[in-house]
């Protein structure tokens, strides 16, 4: 069982009778967050990061930035959020934009393949994680509890 420390858990709310074509997921940030994103981005390029720093690049292009607080089913930096990765059991980590060498496990760093992909998801929503090696595994956003 995964559990996150008795924070409230965001979960996905049931959309009954809709009917919408389906689309493209869109990334949703903070402002603080497109800030780090970017810090990211620059630390990948300089680094040789190309992989990591497409994504950066894509994800700070296409995210929605919301007038006002960031939905509470929003995986954002600080968060902890529950995923699975392809039929994985789920896991749960606290996402981070510093994480410090040696830390315990469960930090996911943002500046990770893992961690870009989460941050801005919805909970509910399923999204592609390229791999080193080419190969792409979808992930999947369970649950969020914000960072008070």
């Amino acid at each position: 069982m995964i559990s996150i420390n008795d924070s409230t858990i965001v979960a996905p709310k049931e959309t009954v009778g809709a009917k919408c074509a389906p689309s493209k997921p869109v990334a949703v940030l903070k402002n603080a967050d497109v800030v780090h994103l970017n810090h990211h981005l620059t630390q990948c390029e300089q680094n040789g990061c190309s992989i990591l720093a497409h994504i950066l690049r894509q994800k700070i292009k296409a995210a929605r930035r919301p007038i006002g607080p960031v939905p509470e089913d929003v995986v954002a930096g600080g968060a902890r959020v529950i995923f699975a990765v392809k039929t994985a059991p789920a896991e749960a980590g606290l996402l981070v934009h510093r994480a410090r060498y040696g830390a315990k496990g469960g930090v996911i760093p943002i500046a990770s393949l893992l961690g870009v992909t989460l941050i801005g998801m919805r909970v509910g929503q399923t999204a592609p994680m390229p791999g080193l090696d080419g190969t792409v595994a979808m992930v999947t956003a369970l649950g969020v509890a914000q960072h008070s």
